[in-house]
């Protein structure tokens, strides 16, 4: 990638630096009219998202979406943090119905330090090695209450194709490498956040050539390396 156009978020210490809350736009991401995120093959990196509220439902860099197409997002050294109280937590997005997430990510990019004390990305320097910083990968990390997951916390009738995680999801229960709950289709009754639904309709949550590395950790119930729940 052109590093030119990257979004970078730094300290004067070359840090991750902690200051935005989860973007929310009922207007544009919950109305159902198609919308589409292109990160066009840039990456987002080292931005700290908090959500300090307690008991807060949808948690992301995007809390929700409804009928939107997210494609080439990267969160590249990312950090998600959200109290064990809250539900729907996700890396990218809280909530997503009705949705696709394709070729997108949240990982870490390993690094060592040069001789002049800064940060060389492998993936900026063409094969050469050094000494690699392993405690880099042990600090990026999603973490929130119930429904957690390192891409998406909850999804409904959504598509995730060719993405990834690559990053410690942890939480209180139904947590996920990639997705902490995936719903098929609509259970009987409006249970589902923002769901109403009819005898007719059918919907597949599909993930296919996906993947999640990293810690996965629930303290009470349910976990999975790549799914946390699915009905």
């Amino acid at each position: 990638t052109d590093e030119r156009n990257n979004i970078i978020f730094t300290s004067p210490e070359n840090a991750p630096i902690s200051f935005i809350e989860p973007i929310e736009n009922d207007a544009i991401f919950w109305n159902g009219t198609k919308v589409k995120v292109d990160g066009n093959n840039y990456v987002i990196r080292n931005l700290v998202v908090q959500e300090s509220a307690n008991g807060t439902t949808d948690v992301g860099l995007f809390r929700k979406a409804n009928n939107a197409h997210f494609v080439n997002v990267k969160l590249e050294d990312y950090t998600l943090t959200a109290p064990e109280s809250s539900t729907n937590v996700g890396g990218l997005v809280g909530f997503a119905k009705d949705s696709r997430i394709e070729q997108s990510g949240v990982y870490l990019m390993p690094y060592f330090r040069d001789e002049n004390g800064a940060k060389q990305y492998y993936s900026q320097l063409r094969g050469e090695r050094g000494n690699m910083m392993m405690d880099h990968y042990t600090s990026m990390m999603v973490t929130g209450g119930t429904v957690v997951g390192g891409l998406a916390g909850k999804v409904v009738g959504t598509e995730i194709t060719d993405s990834f995680t690559a990053v410690q999801v942890s939480g209180v229960n139904k947590v996920g490498g990639l997705v902490g709950e995936a719903h098929g289709k609509a259970p009987s009754g409006n249970t589902v956040e923002g769901f109403v639904p009819t005898t007719n309709i059918s919907q597949y949550v599909t993930i296919e050539n996906c993947y999640a590395s990293g810690d996965v950790t629930a303290k009470s119930n349910t976990a999975g390396g790549l799914i946390g729940y699915a009905e």
